[in-house]
């Protein structure tokens, strides 16, 4: 993924369901920098931002 190129770590997010981890995994594996995250079952990035606030997805990826 050109896109992408330059980036020490591509975090990778979809949504908390079955098609939402196989968009992860595929897009990470397409990507040499790129990383997997797993999101709660049912969860997706804006609900988990809204559920648990802004600092969420920071923290998930273990970034705060």
């Amino acid at each position: 993924m050109p896109a992408f190129v330059g980036y020490e770590k591509v975090f990778i997010l979809g949504d908390g369901d079955a098609a939402g981890e196989q968009f992860t995994e595929k897009m990470a594996a397409a990507m040499s920098n790129g990383v997997p995250v797993k999101l709660p079952e049912g969860e997706d990035p804006d609900s988990l931002r809204f559920r648990q606030g802004p600092g969420a997805i920071r923290t998930l990826l273990g970034l705060d």
